[in-house]
């Protein structure tokens, strides 16, 4: 005999959680809650966009950092390695300007010249966050 669930115990879809916890607990009507839901679930896919990004390219022996959506003034250790089982290398410091943009330009030590991909890392000074994206030689 199968239990009966307010919900179903899985799959339960986002907006139909928001919209009957919405009529439950405001008294709105299914319409006035339908309409909430929808401005809400708007808002949670936004909020992936406000995410910090960045690039890195390799061209000759410079390493090219670029990216946005950064917290603004904030410091970061600028790091590379050509494979996971080898250590960091530490390659400078970068800092985000007004706009939470960041432009910066590396000159690769020789070790890592000659490599086709690098895993390159932003940390933040301040608040240990850490931003990885691989680099690929152009």
């Amino acid at each position: 005999m199968r239990k009966k669930y307010l919900f179903p115990p899985h799959g339960v879809r986002l907006v139909t959680l928001l919209l009957a916890l919405t009529v439950l607990f405001s008294g709105l009507s299914w319409s006035q809650a339908r309409a909430f839901t929808q401005t809400q679930v708007a808002d949670l896919n936004t909020a992936p966009a406000l995410a910090p990004r960045f690039t890195a390219r390799i061209i000759g022996s410079q390493l090219y950092v670029n990216g946005s959506n950064f917290p603004r003034r904030h410091t970061y250790f600028v790091r590379a390695r050509e494979a996971p089982y080898e250590p960091w290398i530490r390659l400078g410091v970068t800092r985000s300007n007004n706009n939470g943009k960041i432009d910066a330009r590396f000159r690769l030590p020789r070790e890592l010249r000659s490599a086709w991909y690098l895993r390159v890392c932003l940390k933040d000074v301040y608040t240990n966050a850490v931003y990885c994206v691989n680099a690929r030689r152009y």
